[in-house]
């Protein structure tokens, strides 16, 4: 997602929200990330060092 607008990032991960399930995880690229994209997920470290975004209820 990195080469796509900030608004189709956004609309991007709006529609991902939309399909998961609740407390659904998002997994994205090391220099991908949701925040100030979306306040609908929780950032949570994963072991080994990445990251996961988590669907708030």
């Amino acid at each position: 997602m990195i080469y796509f607008s900030r608004e189709t990032k956004a609309h991007i991960i709006e529609q991902i929200a939309n399909s998961l399930q609740p407390h659904g995880v998002l997994i994205l690229g090391a220099s991908e990330s949701t925040q100030q994209l979306s306040d609908r997920f929780t950032v949570e470290r994963l072991p080994g060092g990445g990251m996961a975004f988590r669907l708030k209820s």
